[in-house]
């Protein structure tokens, strides 16, 4: 009852078109929002890339696994694992760096920013490069446009419909007792 079965180790090989110059990960305040890898690539652009991308435990489909391989593998769908394959594309929308290059790409550091959805990142070099990331989207922000007036007059009209319903669930038991 004290024994734990052993762990199980996995592997996968993965390949990327560019080359990595340095390699980190975001951090955000209490690690609710999602994490993604962080990659220097040549020729000196920051890459972010999805955690789950780079899992281990990613399906590989195959036509001849057995009923309990084939049930593993749909819940590893399920959970947004999408199917191996060893060459990892990096698209231009998961540049973080936009189409600025950083010379001398040597190194990327994350810190939180009070923000769970941000984390803040900072690639050296010759040069300097630092901007915001939201892995998850920016959840905890409210936009630019968003309407104080109209969320003030929602709370104002829902107090007085629940002192209006107050009054007349008085009015209701105190009909019902003089019955």
């Amino acid at each position: 009852a004290w024994t734990a079965p052993p762990p199980v180790a996995l592997q996968r090989t993965f390949a990327l078109a560019k080359p990595v110059l340095a390699l980190s990960s975001t951090r955000t305040a209490r690690g609710i929002a999602s994490k993604h890898v962080l990659l220097g690539v040549a020729p000196g652009q920051v890459a972010a890339l999805d955690r789950r991308a780079l899992d281990p435990r990613r399906p590989s489909l195959e036509d001849d696994a057995s009923r309990k391989e084939q049930k593993k593998h749909e819940r590893e769908l399920m959970e947004g694992l999408r199917p191996y394959t060893p060459f990892v594309p990096l698209l231009p929308r998961q540049t973080v760096s936009y189409d600025k290059r950083i010379l001398g790409l040597a190194e990327i550091r994350a810190a939180d920013s009070g923000l769970e959805s941000t984390s803040l990142l900072l690639a050296t070099g010759v040069d300097v490069f630092g901007c915001r990331h939201a892995p998850s989207g920016a959840f905890d922000l409210i936009a630019d446009d968003f309407s104080y007036a109209l969320l003030l007059l929602l709370l104002l009209g829902m107090s007085f419909g629940a002192y209006v319903l107050k009054k007349m669930a008085a009015a209701k038991n105190l009909s019902l007792l003089w019955m």
